[in-house]
């Protein structure tokens, strides 16, 4: 969507709005914190004003368990706003009802993780109401401090994966624990992008994978894996791009709900690769380009690199 109108995010009631306005209040983008016995007022002002909504942020201590309905009905009073779920690190959602309502933006208030920093959390917060308020992707650049170069290798081999792990493991300096596990979960990071790359996405007529994991692959004529990454000391942003675009929203989403509330991971269920590659990054960014392209990245920091939740954030965008 990208229309520019009023944001509201929905509460659960006072005690909640509390819980959130430290963040709120701070952000450059003005939205309505809304506790949930007042929405029928603040909707009948809103349309006494004549005015739009661009981006229903809602709780998820509002939505899905309390107010299962609730993703529906606000696309009924505000059908040209995008939808987006945050929560705290301790109040995680089911994935399975987002599945089913077609939720594909979830933030998450790291609140007592080590190293919280109030600062860095309306940043990350007040970068993604900009962009899904203006109709816009999140990119991996955006992750990363202005100026930080991006380093990018379009790949013809499946074996010059390890090279590119090791490059970027040598970009990232330091010698401490932190900057050792960055290391670590970046290449581990790289290994999994590129796989699913080389192996996931390249499917025939009938869905069906045309490569085995593992075997060597020299690509095709036209055939495109682009890997790219930055690091600013502090953020470690990457991500591949295929060329084929045979991933859907739908099927990415059934996996990461699978394995999540299952609390399994297991490579013949599929997605595996997709399920640690989310659980890894601090945020998932992935934007598919049905039958063209799909991207799929994210970003990680030194103060988060030991700091593993049981669900991270994502944004998932789709173009036909």
């Amino acid at each position: 969507m990208n229309v520019i109108g009023t944001i509201i995010a929905l509460v659960s009631d006072a005690e909640e709005r509390a819980v959130w306005e430290p963040i709120f209040s701070r952000m450059e983008e003005m939205s309505l914190l809304v506790e949930m016995t007042k929405i029928p007022r603040v909707v009948a002002d809103l349309r006494n004003r004549g005015e739009s909504v661009s981006l229903v942020i809602i709780s998820t201590r509002v939505y899905p368990l309390a107010f299962p309905k609730l993703v529906s009905q606000a696309r009924q009073l505000f059908p040209q706003a995008d939808i987006m779920l945050m929560c705290l690190s301790s109040d995680p959602p089911p994935l399975s009802p987002l599945l089913a309502d077609n939720v594909r933006h979830l933030l998450i208030n790291p609140v007592g993780g080590p190293h919280y920093d109030l600062n860095k959390v309306v940043s990350l917060f007040d970068l993604s109401i900009r962009r899904l308020k203006n109709g816009t992707c999140l990119t991996m650049a955006d992750y990363i401090r202005p100026g930080t170069p991006v380093h990018e290798f379009r790949l013809s081999s499946s074996e010059q994966k390890e090279d590119l792990i090791a490059e970027l493991e040598k970009s990232i300096g330091g010698s401490s624990h932190e900057y050792e596990m960055l290391r670590m979960k970046g290449a581990l990071l790289v290994d999994e992008m590129l796989e699913n790359a080389f192996y996931a996405a390249p499917r025939g007529e009938r869905a069906e994978p045309l490569y085995r994991k593992g075997e060597k692959r020299d690509l095709a004529d036209g055939e495109d894996v682009v890997f790219r990454y930055g690091f600013d000391g502090e953020t470690l942003a990457l991500e591949v791009a295929d060329g084929w675009g045979t991933l859907s929203s739908e099927d990415l989403f059934a996996h990461l709900t699978h394995h999540c509330d299952t609390h399994c991971v297991h490579d013949e269920i599929g997605g595996r690769g997709l399920f640690i590659i989310w659980r890894f990054l601090d945020t998932l960014l992935v934007r598919i380009e049905q039958g063209k392209q799909t991207v799929i990245g994210g970003h990680i920091s030194l103060s988060t690199c030991d700091y593993l939740p049981e669900i991270k954030g994502f944004h998932i965008t789709t173009a036909p």
